[in-house]
């Protein structure tokens, strides 16, 4: 089964879909489930629950994208909502005490990624190892890091439009039914990765856009 689990709706303030838009068009491409993760959001999550409710062919794993204080964690499973600013180790924590798991985005990003020092240091459930508007090279090293220690690896598209929802997925290797049993198949490692990697050109555009809006917000990870 087919899950892009790193989708931006328009609750993230640089998404441009809805959730209903996003489902859509995601089960016309035969993505079987999604998460939408905006920015430090479960708004997004929330209404895309709401609108596959009653799906029986179609999955959404609640999910958002927190700003920890060195870079971004994707949560999933959670029903509150967790405060940017916190430390990656305690985004961490506090995800477990809500019943979910915690996954480093996009860790080897300019910017926005945790870091090698950091994936090492903190007990993350699993790491991103293919995020579609990442560079080849860094999809890489985050799955070599993931391999070292023994991490499940996940993959999402990381789209803030309709047009690249499901360039990069998640791969169960069984049926999916709930997002319980996703949570589950990730945890153990049940899952691969599959999809494209970003360009070198929208590599550097996302480079600069993450980096001049962060000098907007303060030096402020968006």
């Amino acid at each position: 089964m087919r899950f892009d689990l790193h989708v931006h709706s328009i609750h993230s303030n640089d998404g441009s879909a809805t959730p209903k838009e996003i489902i859509g068009q995601a089960r016309k491409h035969g993505i079987n489930g999604l998460a939408i993760t905006d920015h430090n959001s479960l708004e997004g999550a929330i209404q895309a629950k709401s609108e596959a409710a009653g799906m029986k062919d179609f999955v959404v794993v609640r999910g958002m994208e927190v700003s920890a204080k060195e870079g971004h964690v994707l949560v999933y499973g959670i029903d509150e909502p967790i405060g940017r600013g916190l430390r990656a180790v305690d985004v961490v924590r506090r995800a477990g005490e809500l019943g979910g798991i915690a996954v480093a985005a996009h860790p080897f990003r300019f910017w926005t990624g945790v870091g090698e020092r950091i994936l090492r240091k903190v007990n993350f459930t699993a790491i991103e190892g293919l995020n579609s508007r990442s560079h080849k090279e860094a999809n890489a090293r985050a799955r070599e890091i993931a391999l070292e220690l023994r991490k499940p690896v996940i993959g999402g598209s990381d789209a803030h439009a309709l047009g690249l929802i499901g360039v990069g997925v998640t791969l169960f290797e069984s049926p999916i039914e709930s997002e319980g049993q996703a949570i589950d198949m990730i945890s153990k490692g049940k899952c691969q990765t599959e999809g494209i990697n970003s360009s070198p050109a929208m590599g550097i555009k996302t480079v600069i856009r993450n980096f001049t809006g962060g000098l907007h917000r303060g030096a402020k990870k968006i």
